[in-house]
């Protein structure tokens, strides 16, 4: 079932005194188009490349994404270097426990991720086994996986990009 189609605008942060490209932590600031407001979202030390992601991920609404970037800037709260923001377009499906984004990112091309809600550590390793099997289901092979943090992967784009300009 598609749930929605739209633009996302990701405003990616890092702190003055910590890289997050080095600890592979996560701050930004969503805008949907057709939403108010936008989503702040905070993902801890990760990896930057796993055979199957699995990331914590803290949400919450926020009602004046500018505003909040304002206060940023006053607490040595920074653009990511190398990927301030993202603009891309995203189609949102459901299938059973699945939801399934596909984006369209300039410059690195299409992604489609399968993902399974847990509530709980002991959660993981069987959605990671449900979500293998499935993408299975759907024609994927390990081969189709990308290991490396779409993020990483923007972040090498735009620096060539600029290197050829």
């Amino acid at each position: 079932k598609q749930n929605w189609v739209d633009t996302i605008e990701d405003y990616n942060f890092t702190l003055k005194q910590r890289d997050f490209w080095e600890t592979v932590e996560a701050l930004r600031v969503r805008i949907i188009a057709s939403k108010k407001g936008g989503i702040l979202t905070y993902k801890p030390s990760g990896k930057k490349a796993q055979k199957t992601m699995a990331v914590k991920e803290y949400e919450t609404y926020i009602e004046n994404p500018k505003q909040l970037m304002k206060i940023f800037s006053y607490l040595d709260i920074v653009p990511l270097p190398g990927l301030p923001y993202v603009k891309k377009t995203r189609y949102d499906y459901t299938c059973g426990e699945f939801n399934i984004i596909i984006d369209k990112y300039p410059l690195v091309g299409t992604f489609i991720e399968i993902e399974k809600i847990v509530n709980s550590e002991s959660e993981v390793k069987n959605a990671k086994k449900k979500i293998n099997e499935f993408s299975a289901k759907l024609g994927f092979s390990k081969k189709d996986r990308q290991k490396v943090s779409v993020g990483f992967l923007l972040k090498d784009a735009y620096l060539k990009k600029d290197k050829h300009e």
